[in-house]
């Protein structure tokens, strides 16, 4: 977990006193490592005229709220992973529908073909029973009348 995680977390709390303790010991920390951020340190020195004995604590000033601010950037961007993420997912299923859907559309057309084609070779097979019944009822008038003229 990521030492913003951390202050994060705590930052949540109902205390939020604790949340500027805790950026303070970072700072103080930070300080007694001999880092500084230049920007900050230059913008303080600026703020309070050249009077070195305010500098430091306008910059512990600058430098919490420059950590309040990248924390809360740090949360922003994770909201904004996590929604990427999420309209991601979404188009993803949206494309897992589309395909299934065409899938059923596929095999609904095969089974809607498969059906006409059936309706077809009964129409084929009725077509054919009408010509034989054609050709026997011309040929069996044509004997009947043969025999008639017999008779």
């Amino acid at each position: 977990m990521s030492i913003f995680n951390k202050i994060n977390n705590k930052l949540k709390g109902k205390k939020g006193r604790k949340r500027e303790e805790i950026l303070y010991e970072m700072v103080t920390a930070e300080l007694e490592k001999g880092y500084k951020n230049k920007g900050l340190f230059s913008k303080a020195l600026a703020d309070c005229g050249g009077e070195e004995h305010k500098v430091e604590s306008t910059y512990i000033k600058y430098r919490v709220q420059s950590l309040k601010d990248e924390i809360e950037t740090k949360e922003e961007n994770e909201q904004l992973k996590i929604k990427i993420e999420n309209e991601r997912r979404l188009k993803e299923l949206d494309e897992q529908d589309k395909r299934k859907r065409k899938k059923i559309e596929r095999q609904e057309a095969a089974e809607r073909y498969k059906k006409a084609e059936e309706r077809a070779s009964e129409i084929q097979k009725f077509g054919w029973a009408a010509v034989w019944t054609v050709i026997f009822i011309f040929i069996g008038g044509f004997i009947l009348a043969i025999v008639m003229s017999f008779i």
